[in-house]
């Protein structure tokens, strides 16, 4: 009897571990949160309209920092010394954020601040859009920590430059309205713009490693956007993220090149395990516009939103779909030529979403399956190459290599 309740009490623990846990952090605030940044597993950074939070707890509980200044971005370049930006003024902390003070003011300009990035202690950037008419954005740098900048590139009819990052110390991209990617090789002497056919909202840009990075953003066709590059920002191709209207992505932060996160507004959250080949929501406790998500580590995450929402994952996400069960299925012949048939290892009857999506993540076969034993399905309109055969419903995602090879 001993032995039937301890392994009744384990199949208890595992179904709730294996279920996505997101829950409001401790923070005592009710005002609009917009960015988040940890820099260490359990030292971390909150800021909103209210003023700046830190946790020591790695998200448990937050405490507000005495004085501390409101602001829109949140940027440490290490454990000491970090920046702030609102509206028009920057921010600068030495002590690990204890103490703030004014660091440069650019309420002169007309503009107003929207990102800022540092590759050392003393080299920085800060992206500014002007809103009148003729609206306009901009590009500033900064060599002596942030006492003094200079303005070096101007995009007039560019509304609003959203997300600066950097992938090394000379390496950076922008990202905006109306389509605009704007890309750096030599520390900001020079700035190439790229305009995507789309023209969408691009909001957001992530880079897990120096070739491979994803922007987030919003489009009126299909709401939510995410663009991808394998080659360093050379080409963008747009994935599939079954988006709908006003959700779009504000956020996005990649554990590894194939797993990540996504967030938006109206409650927007969504993961992929593959790269952005698919994504699948995941469970969240509230809806609410969510602005800012990261990572501590491969488990522990956290999403800020508006009116006070801050949330925390130990399990990062996990909502009990398992993907990439290559035993579930068996795919033949592989490589393909004109077709490929997906054999299971239970003849039971289930419904699956099929696809079939390229390299680049762009669906080129879409279609509901009834699966019993085995399933064909015809190739003959693709070329040769690399695919990925998803199988998903609501208990569960396979996603398959396949190569088409005439």
């Amino acid at each position: 009897m001993k032995k039937i309740f301890t392994t009744f009490l384990c199949f208890l623990i595992f179904n709730k571990l294996s279920v996505a846990q997101w829950s409001q952090a401790g923070i005592n605030t009710t005002d609009h949160l917009s960015d988040i940044k940890f820099i260490s597993p359990a030292t971390g950074f909150c800021i909103g309209s209210g003023g700046i939070f830190k946790t020591i707890d790695s998200g448990d509980n937050w405490n507000f920092i005495s004085s501390s200044p409101s602001g829109r971005k949140i940027f440490f370049v290490n454990s000491s010394l970090g920046f702030v930006i609102s509206n028009t003024l920057l921010f600068k902390t030495v002590n690990g954020g204890t103490n703030w003070t004014q660091a440069f003011d650019f309420s002169s300009s007309g503009e107003t601040l929207r990102d800022l990035y540092f590759t050392s202690t003393t080299v920085g950037y800060i992206i500014t859009s002007f809103y009148n008419n003729p609206a306009a954005s901009f590009i500033y740098k900064t060599t002596n920590g942030g006492s003094s900048w200079t303005k070096t590139n101007t995009y007039n009819g560019m509304v609003t430059a959203e997300s600066i990052t950097f992938v090394s110390k000379d390496t950076g991209f922008v990202v905006g309205y109306g389509g605009r990617i704007i890309k750096t090789y030599n520390a900001g002497s020079t700035w190439q713009l790229t305009q995507m056919p789309s023209g969408s909202d691009l909001l957001h840009v992530n880079f897990p490693n120096s070739h491979v990075g994803y922007i987030g953003g919003y489009t009126n066709l299909s709401g939510s956007e995410i663009l991808k590059t394998t080659n360093a920002g050379n080409t963008w191709v747009q994935l599939t993220t079954g988006g709908v209207n006003n959700s779009n992505i504000r956020s996005l932060y990649f554990l590894s090149v194939d797993t990540g996160f996504a967030v938006g507004f109206n409650g927007r959250a969504i993961k992929t395990f593959d790269g952005g080949l698919t994504w699948q929501p995941f469970t969240i406790p509230i809806v609410e516009d969510f602005v800012s998500v990261c990572f501590t580590n491969s488990q522990t995450g956290f999403i800020a939103g508006y009116d006070g929402v801050l949330l925390k994952t130990t399990n990062a996400g996990v909502n009990g779909i398992r993907t990439n069960d290559q035993n579930k299925f068996n795919v033949f012949p592989n490589p393909a030529i004109n077709s490929i048939t997906v054999q299971g290892n239970d003849n039971t009857n289930k419904k699956y979403a099929m696809s079939i999506s390229n390299a680049i993540g762009q669906k080129i076969i879409s279609q509901d399956i009834q699966f019993v034993n085995e399933y064909t399905i015809d190739l003959k309109e693709l070329n040769n190459g690399v695919y990925f055969l998803s199988l998903k419903n609501e208990n569960e995602q396979i996603i398959k290599k396949i190569l088409v090879q005439y």
